[in-house]
């Protein structure tokens, strides 16, 4: 579950850095993004069968170190729209008499309204290209270039360097 910890608490982090946003709905709000962006149809061989497909399951695979870099960038771009939505006073106040849990989960109706709106049209914009889904598109678009700089000398040279200077920082490279 590190993607799905991550989608949250890296939205939360961040929504308290700015001060003006509510940390528990931006968290919320980046859990449910990232959850939208993971395809919910999964292949299963049974014994002595074909290949069947099961539809809405969550592959595990993608809620775990696979699923990471989908959840930070998520959460990330789910934020900052949340951000934007809520500076731009597209928010519904509530009256002085509502308690506050309910007067911050109404402020976040429409910045989360424009949150899942923006991650189900690029949802839909790459399940209808030839990735399928977000976790493939990235592993084609930066995982193949990668794999094809690292199998060379000045790639590993940037490696062995890179590696250095994050363990100069504290930070074990190697990883």
């Amino acid at each position: 579950i590190m993607a799905l910890i991550s989608s949250f608490g890296i939205a939360y982090r961040l929504a308290e850095k700015y001060r003006t946003l509510d940390p528990l709905s931006a968290g919320a709000m980046s859990l449910v993004a990232f959850m939208m962006t993971i395809p919910q149809n999964t292949r299963f061989t049974p014994v002595h069968g074909a290949a069947e497909v099961i539809k809405g399951v969550i592959p595990v695979s993608m809620v775990g170190s696979q699923g990471l870099f989908v959840a930070i960038v998520i959460s990330l771009l789910s934020t900052e729209i949340y951000r934007l939505v809520a500076s731009r006073n597209l928010v519904i106040r509530m009256p002085d008499g509502v308690p506050p849990a309910v007067a911050k989960s109404f402020l976040a109706l429409i910045p989360g309204f424009c949150v899942r709106a923006g991650v189900l049209a690029r949802r839909l914009a790459v399940e209808a290209s030839p990735f399928g889904d977000i976790n493939s598109m990235i592993a084609t678009l930066i995982g193949i270039p990668m794999h094809h700089v690292g199998g060379t000398l000045p790639g590993m040279i940037i490696s062995v360097i890179l590696i250095g200077i994050l363990w100069t920082l504290g930070l074990h490279g190697d990883a």
